[in-house]
């Protein structure tokens, strides 16, 4: 059976080159995301394509719905 995830996030380089130059939410500090929900420390290695790719097959996920 193919497995599907409808939540994932991919964070590119220059996606986080722009949140690390705004100041009001969202905004990237470091590692760290800050959103209307809160502060969350992100491992920003996690977001490069192949370790999403990586973390995906290693799940058994076939398809994934990516988004910011």
């Amino acid at each position: 059976m193919a497995g599907v995830d409808v939540h994932q996030h991919l964070f590119p380089p220059a996606f986080c080159e722009a949140l690390a130059l705004r100041t009001t939410v969202p905004y990237l500090d470091g590692s760290t995301l800050h959103s209307p929900e809160g502060a969350f420390e992100l491992d920003l290695r996690d977001h490069a394509l192949e370790s999403r790719i990586a973390l995906l097959d290693r799940a058994e996920i076939d398809t994934a719905v990516v988004s910011l």
